[in-house]
């Protein structure tokens, strides 16, 4: 994939999804084109993989930032290109492998753990 200069065609950044050695019949893992592309919070979601043909190899769902051509994260899944939808920052699509629906996005909270530098015996409760 190669992210060009709208206006003076310069390349601005590639992306390869790099040698699949023997996964696949073709050499690499292959994007796949059919309705599965969605763009949102400056990423591009992408799914890697083809139809269902033997050999069956990995798939995986991308996620490309659009300013660097940089890899933010890869889920593995058989993400159905028209289950795709993206709202409020969040992305949910069906995944094929195993029949469940995911959503992925930030989490509105975090957990913070602080813990003394003391000795805390075996079965203590930390608080």
């Amino acid at each position: 994939m190669n992210a060009l200069n709208k206006d003076t065609g310069e390349l601005l950044w590639s992306f390869n999804t790099g040698n699949s050695a023997y996964d696949t019949p073709y050499g690499t893992y292959v994007l796949w084109q059919f309705g599965t592309q969605s763009i949102a919070d400056g990423k591009i979601f992408l799914s890697e993989g083809s139809m269902y043909n033997p050999p069956l190899h990995p798939a995986w769902r991308l996620a490309i930032d659009v300013e660097t051509g940089q890899l933010v994260w890869k889920l593995s899944g058989w993400f159905i290109g028209n289950s795709l939808a993206v709202a409020d920052g969040y992305l949910v699509g069906y995944n094929g492998y195993n029949n469940r629906i995911y959503c992925i996005g930030k989490g509105l909270t975090k957990t913070t753990l602080d813990v003394k530098n003391d000795v805390v015996p075996l079965g203590s409760s930390i608080l």
